[in-house]
């Protein structure tokens, strides 16, 4: 029942809104405060919850407060009865009062009232009914909603959803015996009475308060060591408002302990989902619990090689999120038996450009296939320093079979390379040496001149990328005998030129040729003959 206020008031009272004087004693939210919903008695769709943190209580003995919540009721109060007479100030009322560290933010409630008018001649009480925000008084900021009667009926049933703002810590409804002077209300007539039913609430409550850690964190993976397979964790974790929801594990990208609820608190801690579009909707003002230990076993098979940022984010059930604990680990795989990787043939020789196809399997250790298994492809040009190229992958069939078809311009190595999921070091390898063929373009500018002309040729080696002190012969034929007449160095993109003045009259035959060295990808060569006459 409200702290009544006894100074006189206006004999009548039909409706009391305060909505704009809240503001003026309202607590402001705190910045960034998670939020999460309660329905209490029920939710409109008739699904049952709970009356958690409403007390019912009466100063008289004849009405009490009734909750039938659970028998599909509702929260009720009801003043008066036939033949009973009342003293001003008596009454019965129902009461929030928000967890501790949390606040209401409003309230929407579906509920019925009806105010009926004192006995004949009474003009000093009335029955009435009430709804209060953070403070059950009478009068002021606090009054939502009231209606009272006095000499004549003038309050009527009233059935409907009643939305108001409250940002503090308690909300109430009550009917009572109101009037001047606490006077008496009823009499000996059957008229005097008044009710109020709440068949459902919604509360939206703020929890400015993260969840914390609350002592030293155990488990195998916070130890200075290389963590692999299964390890464990364990972090003790408390919260001060709306409880501990759920965590996520996660090591480096890879999350281990997928996003989940951490106690179902005797499915207290189970969202309601009354509304798909709104989170964070529970039976309960404090649906989880405000300390436990979790626990996990996590299998660190699924997260790559390497040094990585492990973490556990906790959230409580206001969606407030903490990451309660981070630690740099170095992940290393257990190796295990090793599969194979066989080649059908290790090695080939073909034109430049011409077609290989380079055909292999993968197999565990107990020769059963791996079946869509990823392999990269290494290539390397034979050149001294050639650097090492990867890219290309191919992909293992049912049997475990695979075929890569390069179109060789170099000669080189392709190295097969199977890396088990979620490691760092191939498990598996096979290499494949591809010699190709030389092929040398070779012309001259002109193939006539006059004795005395210098005569200038140009040409390009076709494999490559080449070294850089890839040398090409020129030779000259003399006396049917192919001579040495200089030695040129390629560019890295394989072209090179050459001239020489000639003075007899005749006509030569040049022709350019590779020889094997560090610098040449390729097999010896021999160009075409070009053959220069002078007149």
């Amino acid at each position: 029942m409200p702290v009544l206020d006894a100074r006189p008031r206006c004999l009548r009272r039909v409706l009391l809104v305060a909505l704009a004087l809240l503001a003026s004693v309202a607590l402001a939210p705190a910045a960034h405060a998670g939020t999460y919903t309660v329905w209490s008695c029920k939710t409109p769709a008739g699904q049952p919850t709970t009356t958690d943190g409403w007390t019912g209580s009466s100063n008289m003995s004849y009405n009490s407060p009734q909750d039938s919540c659970a028998s599909g009721g509702d929260l009720y109060v009801n003043f008066g009865g036939p033949d009973q007479a009342f003293n001003g100030g008596q009454g019965v009322r129902f009461v929030f009062n928000a967890p501790a560290d949390t606040r209401i933010l409003d309230v929407t409630a579906n509920r019925q009232w009806i105010v009926t008018r004192n006995g004949a001649g009474d003009s000093q009480g009335g029955a009435g009914i009430g709804i209060y925000r953070n403070a059950m008084v009478y009068d002021g900021p606090y009054v939502v909603e009231q209606c009272q009667s006095f000499n004549e009926p003038q309050c009527y049933i009233t059935d409907g959803t009643i939305r108001f703002d409250v940002n503090g810590g308690l909300v109430g409804f009550d009917t009572g015996c109101y009037g001047p002077g606490y006077a008496t209300c009823s009499g000996s007539q059957q008229y005097g009475r008044s009710g109020q039913s709440w068949r459902w609430a919604k509360l939206r409550m703020a929890d400015d308060l993260g969840p914390s850690i609350s002592a030293a964190v155990g488990g195998t993976i916070t130890d200075d060591r290389a963590v692999s397979g299964r390890e464990t964790l364990s972090i003790p974790l408390a919260d001060r408002g709306s409880g501990l929801w759920q965590a996520e594990v996660k090591v480096g990208d890879t999350v281990v302990v997928p996003r989940s609820t951490l106690d179902a608190n005797g499915g207290r801690c189970a969202e309601v989902n009354v509304d798909a579009a709104v989170p964070n909707e529970f039976g309960t003002p404090t649906p989880c619990k405000l300390a436990l230990t979790a626990a996990w076993t996590i299998d660190t098979t699924t997260v790559p090689e390497g040094e990585q940022l492990a973490q556990a984010t906790v959230w409580d059930a206001a969606n407030n999120a903490t990451v309660v604990w981070q630690k740099r680990v170095l992940v290393r795989q257990p190796e295990g038996p090793a599969p194979s990787l066989t080649l059908t043939k290790a090695k080939a020789t073909v034109a430049y450009k011409g077609r290989v196809a380079v055909t292999g399997r993968l197999v565990d250790a107990g020769g059963a296939p791996i079946a869509n298994a990823s392999i990269d492809v290494v290539s390397q040009v034979a050149y001294a320093g050639a650097p090492e190229k990867r890219g290309a992958k191919v992909t293992t069939d049912a049997s475990g079979t695979f075929s890569y078809s390069p179109s060789p311009r170099a000669s080189g190595t392709l190295r097969f390379e199977y890396t088990r999921p979620g490691r760092s070091a191939p498990a598996a390898s096979a290499t494949f040496a591809l010699k190709v063929r030389g092929k040398l373009d070779f012309a001259a500018s002109r193939t006539r001149l006059r004795h005395g002309s210098v005569a200038r040729f140009a040409g390009k080696v076709r494999n490559g990328p080449l070294g850089k002190g890839t040398k090409v012969l020129i030779e000259v034929q003399l006396r049917g005998k192919w001579r040495l007449a200089a030695t040129v160095k390629a560019k890295q993109t394989g072209s090179f030129s050459w001239s020489r003045r000639l003075t007899a009259v005749t006509t030569y035959r040049f022709r350019a040729r590779l020889q094997r060295s560090s610098d040449l990808p390729a097999e010896p060569a021999v160009s075409r003959t070009v053959a220069v006459r002078l007149t």
